[in-house]
C-alpha cells in the first residue's frame, strides 16, 4: 500500500506531541565551526570527562 498525498500532515496531527520547524538558513561562522571532526573532538572530550559540570 503506497503512502498517500497528506500522509505526513496526519501524522503530525495525530501526534501533537511532534513538532514541525521551518528550516531555516544557519550563519555562515556556524556551519564553518560545525564541522565533523569539530564535532567528533567535543564528544570525545564529553566521554573523557562526564562529570566535568557537576
Amino acid at each position: 500500500r503506497e503512502l498517500g498525498k497528506h500522509w505526513i500532515s496526519r501524522f503530525v496531527n495525530r501526534h501533537p506531541i511532534l513538532d514541525r520547524e521551518i528550516a531555516t538558513r544557519i550563519d555562515r561562522h556556524r556551519a564553518i565551526a560545525e564541522n565533523r571532526s569539530v564535532l567528533e573532538y567535543f564528544f570525545q572530550l564529553v566521554c573523557v570527562y562526564p562529570n566535568l559540570n557537576s
